[in-house]
């Protein structure tokens, strides 16, 4: 008889009774199917009454939840029950492929009938995972599977320690030389406790990155670089089966945790591979001395990356000549750096490191190249130039360039073209930096010295503009020696022998001694101004442009010197001299493009005597004692904190 008929059969008979009054259920599950539910039939009668018989369903089970913490995953899950609210009896838990959908075997943890809302399943392979939940009730009947769970990854490959901070630096330690030749940096440099950094001023290494001298950041470095450290200690552990050592030229290993009892030596080729896994991770642990042979290599392959090598070091660590190595070196110790050896990573040691013509980059693809336009030498009179170069690092990247103290920020433009400009400059040379960094951090640069010609401003000589000749004591004349403007001493000084005097003769008078303090005012601000050149030796041959120009020593000229304002009207020269200025016989000094004798000014912290026969321009401030030698001329002035002794001279205002 089937099911069905059994089913009529059932909804005809009469109650049962007994003595006690007690109620009787039959359960006759059969495969009635409404929908993709599962059935049973409840016949239940009281005393008295009639047979009554009705339907139930177990409801379909609700979507769980799963989360996963390391090879641990938990799934949650709400309570079904069946179509007369009453609960169901427990739960069925299923595990399947994320993306095929295929069953998977579950492990002890989660298997059997479940009586609670939650599962753990423990060692959980590595992939991705969906889960299921179906209702049972007693031990025969199930309602429908519920909708898988969203999927949730276990993942239990090594993900490398936490570097914090300290991923941003390409060199930290206690204190760091880079020696000539340059190095170049990717990153930033950072040295603490000490502040000791040496080799990366102006002209130096280059840095892509900030420098700091025990600063804020470079401490928090330190912390999380020693935090990473003792990570790589603790949670790392060393096997049997992953220990090794000796030379490991022509070794290859794979992604994993790597051990080496006594010091690392590699003195050829060794090679990371790994093995088609761009997240794969090795760890070497190293319990005393790191050091790699000249011209050896550590190669990356099979998707190996330099960010994922992390070599713990409990000793110092030494990179071997035009070396190769890849990844982030955690030395307890110094580190040195072989002459022109390449890094791939990072050297962050807690003793000193020492470079020499080192690159360091944080990946095996170059740095992008960066030019400025005009070269590595550049001429402009421009007091606010424009910076401009090219690059072939992506359009929308940064653009750092520094001159003079200013920091110019711009972005890559499409076509790969960059420009900035300077707040106002003096006349001087810069050194120009322009860096780029690419999505990985690593850095390029270019720089440039670039000459700045601008035209200071001219000397405010005021009320002593007027004089051509202007002393504190004697003034003495012989032979016949012409002033086209006035002469002047103040405030106790003497004029003798009677030279020719175009304006007036000042002598110990109000206006000589207003000439002589505003004289002093010129020298001091001739003096004060910031040179833009610096000079020394013979000035014979050599030209002069606008500008402020210095000397240490004695001013010496046996020739010729042109003073060239490349035809920009106003131009001006300030000759700043700290000692004796004393231009040979027959020597000159010229003007060129015009150039004007009364935009020239020499400012002179000595005496100064003139060849027999000489010319020269512009005004002289001198704190000392002036001889012009015989038949000398001076288009311009000559003032003087002491004696003034001319010799038939020709003095014009220029």
């Amino acid at each position: 008889m089937s099911h069905r008929h059994r089913a009529h059969r059932l909804r005809g008979r009469r109650p049962v009774r007994t003595r006690a009054r007690r109620v009787g259920v039959l359960f006759l599950a059969f495969s009635l199917t409404f929908g993709a539910s599962w059935a049973y039939w409840a016949t239940t009668s009281v005393p008295g009454g009639n047979g009554a018989s009705a339907a139930a369903t177990v409801d379909r089970g609700e979507r769980p939840v799963a989360s996963v913490n390391g090879s641990t995953i938990t799934v949650d899950w709400a309570a079904s029950t069946l179509s007369t609210d009453e609960p169901v009896d427990g739960y069925r838990i299923a595990r399947y492929e994320a993306t095929t959908h295929v069953a998977q075997t579950l492990l002890t943890s989660c298997t059997g009938t479940h009586t609670t809302l939650t599962c753990t399943e423990d060692l959980v392979p590595d992939g991705a995972w969906r889960y299921s939940v179906t209702p049972v009730y007693t031990t025969h009947w199930r309602g429908p599977e519920s909708p898988l769970s969203d999927p949730v990854v276990v993942n239990t490959a090594p993900t490398g320690p936490s570097l914090g901070s300290a991923a941003d630096f390409s060199i930290l330690g206690n204190a760091v030389t880079a020696t000539v030749p340059i190095s170049t940096i990717s990153g930033n440099v950072g040295t603490t406790p000490s502040t000791a950094l040496t080799g990366f001023a102006a002209g130096q290494s280059v840095v892509g990155g900030d420098i700091h001298a025990n600063d804020g950041a470079a401490t928090q470095a330190r912390v999380d670089r020693d935090l990473a450290y003792a990570d790589i200690l603790a949670n790392y552990p060393c096997t049997a089966d992953n220990a090794f050592s000796g030379d490991q030229i022509g070794v290859t290993f794979a992604p994993g945790v790597h051990c080496d009892a006594g010091a690392f030596g590699n003195t050829g080729d060794m090679t990371l591979d790994g093995g088609g896994d761009s997240n794969a991770i090795f760890i070497f642990k190293i319990d005393a001395a790191l050091n790699t042979g000249e011209g050896s290599n550590i190669i990356l392959t099979g998707g190996a990356k330099a960010s994922h090598v992390f070599w713990q070091v409990n000793g110092a660590a030494g990179l071997g000549a035009n070396s190769t190595f890849s990844g982030t070196i955690l030395a307890n110790g110094a580190s040195t750096l072989g002459a022109g050896a390449v890094l791939i990573g990072r050297d962050l040691a807690t003793g000193a490191i020492t470079m020499h013509n080192n690159t360091v980059r944080f990946t095996i693809a170059l740095a992008p190249v960066v030019t400025i336009n005009g070269g590595a030498t550049f001429l402009t009179k421009d007091p606010t130039p424009t910076i401009s170069g090219t690059t072939n690092a992506a359009p929308g990247r940064a653009v750092i360039v520094t001159i003079d103290g200013q920091t110019l920020n711009t972005t890559v433009q499409s076509g790969g073209t960059w420009s900035v400009t300077a707040s106002a400059v003096l006349a001087n040379t810069y050194d120009v930096m322009a860096k780029i960094r690419d999505a990985a951090g690593n850095a390029g640069f270019a720089m440039q010295s670039l000459t700045a010609e601008i035209s200071p401003d001219p000397v405010d000589l005021k009320t002593a503009a007027s004089y051509s000749v202007l002393g504190t004591a004697t003034v003495a004349n012989s032979g016949t020696t012409t002033l086209e403007g006035d002469l002047g001493v103040s405030p106790a000084g003497t004029v003798s022998g009677s030279p020719t005097v175009g304006g007036t003769t000042h002598l110990n008078d109000g206006p000589a001694a207003q000439a002589r303090t505003d004289f002093v005012s010129a020298y001091n601000d001739a003096a004060g101004r910031l040179s833009s050149s610096s000079f020394g030796g013979d000035q014979n041959g050599k030209t002069f442009r606008p500008g402020v120009h210095h000397t240490s020593a004695a001013f010496e000229l046996t020739g010729t010197l042109t003073l060239d304002a490349d035809g920009i009207a106003g131009s001006v020269f300030i000759i700043q001299v700290d000692a004796a200025m004393g231009p040979a016989a027959a020597s000159h000094v010229v003007l060129a493009n015009g150039a004007k004798a009364s935009n020239v000014y020499w400012q002179v912290n000595g005496a100064v005597s003139t060849g027999a026969g000489s010319t020269g321009v512009g005004t002289i401030l001198v704190d000392g004692d002036v001889t012009l030698g015989a038949g000398s001329a001076q288009a311009g002035r000559v003032m003087s904190t002491g004696i003034v002794t001319l010799s038939g001279n020709v003095i014009s205002t220029g």
